[in-house]
């Protein structure tokens, strides 16, 4: 899903744009996922993803027959998604960067892996996303997009309202604030 919507996708945007509820529910099935994946990295809690993922495919559904590029359904979908998230981040007044929840923590680590190697890849991981949840929030939309969900620039720029320049921007300030030893001062 990198490039847009995948040209087997195309036709079931097309029949769902014509009300089949069968294709639209194709479509939920594909990109649910992603979806729940990316709302949960800019939320920061899986509960409110969801939520934030039934929302927009509410406002999807309701929105889809207007859609003019088929193929342009991922990033919209995203950006949909997007402003669900932002709408709740306003709402709430700030945002709670809370390590991962323990679901996130047990599919890091293999149940057959030894025990202090799951507590050690547990440790990891949570350090790593507690990074990234320190991130500006466009920072960290960049990072989620492109790295994480490997949305193309122009799906990630889509999905975000900006353009590519502008995503590409804040991608490598996300990546050189992540790459920065958390104990040295970045330089300008």
């Amino acid at each position: 899903m990198s490039q847009g919507v995948p040209d087997s996708l195309v036709p079931w945007v097309g029949r769902a744009q014509e009300g089949d509820p069968a294709a639209f529910e194709h479509l939920v099935t594909r990109l649910n996922g992603p979806l729940r994946s990316f709302a949960r990295g800019v939320l920061g809690h899986w509960a409110e993803a969801e939520d934030a993922v039934q929302e927009a495919w509410l406002r999807i559904w309701r929105r889809l027959p207007h859609l003019k590029d088929r193929a342009a359904f991922t990033g919209w979908a995203y950006s949909i998604t997007r402003n669900v998230c932002l709408d709740r981040i306003r709402s709430r007044d700030r945002l709670k960067a809370d390590s991962l929840d323990a679901q996130v923590l047990e599919l890091a680590a293999p149940e057959d892996a030894q025990p202090e190697k799951q507590t050690e890849r547990r440790l990891e991981l949570e350090r790593a996303w507690s990074r990234v949840a320190a991130l500006p929030l466009a920072q960290r939309e960049a990072f989620l997009l492109v790295a994480v969900h490997g949305l193309s620039y122009r799906d990630a720029a889509l999905a975000m309202g900006s353009t590519e320049t502008t995503l590409r921007g804040r991608l490598a300030r996300a990546r050189a604030a992540l790459t920065t030893d958390p104990g040295e001062e970045a330089t300008p």
